[in-house]
């Protein structure tokens, strides 16, 4: 997640990089996979539900990639304090959100904490809106609540006390 404060402007972008290399590489073993039974040199030794079998492997592991793909999706967002305007974007693989706020409308910068499957604590940075709805700033938690901290100092400095 990086944050840059220019004036009036403050810019977040959050790209989980690491997790799309993760999901390609799934994606790209699933697909080898699954063609290998039918392409391999001694494709012709194989019974068929062997080739059925490493083809479903292949399949379930590349859909795996897929959703790893589907769930990490990269989130731009653009605050202009001037004109008390804002745009989150998110972009994944299967969908693409556009939501327009005002800068005015945000009264808490939020560092919710979460726990993952080995109780260990990870951190979303989100904003809370006057309506109630929560923006999310990050497509994934991550670890570290100092990490975490860093980056929401400058967007709480950017939108003042009411943010804190």
């Amino acid at each position: 997640m990086r944050v840059i404060v220019r004036g009036p402007r403050l810019v977040v972008r959050d790209t989980p990089g690491c997790f799309w290399l993760f999901g390609l590489w799934f994606v790209a073993g699933g697909v080898l996979a699954t063609a290998m039974p039918f392409v391999a040199t001694n494709a012709h030794e194989l019974a068929w539900w062997e080739r059925l079998l490493s083809a479903g492997l292949g399949l379930g592991v590349a859909g795996a990639g897929v959703y790893v793909l589907a769930e990490a999706p990269a989130i731009r967002a653009e605050f202009d304090r001037e004109r008390d305007r804002a745009r989150v974007v998110t972009r994944g693989l299967l969908r693409r959100t556009e939501l327009e706020i005002r800068c005015s409308d945000v009264t808490l910068v939020e560092l919710r904490e979460e726990r993952d499957s080995d109780g260990d604590a990870t951190y979303l940075i989100r904003l809370r809106l006057r309506d109630g709805r929560a923006v999310p700033l990050q497509s994934r938690p991550m670890y570290g609540r100092t990490w975490a901290e860093a980056r929401a100092a400058p967007l709480r400095e950017f939108f003042g006390p009411r943010a804190g």
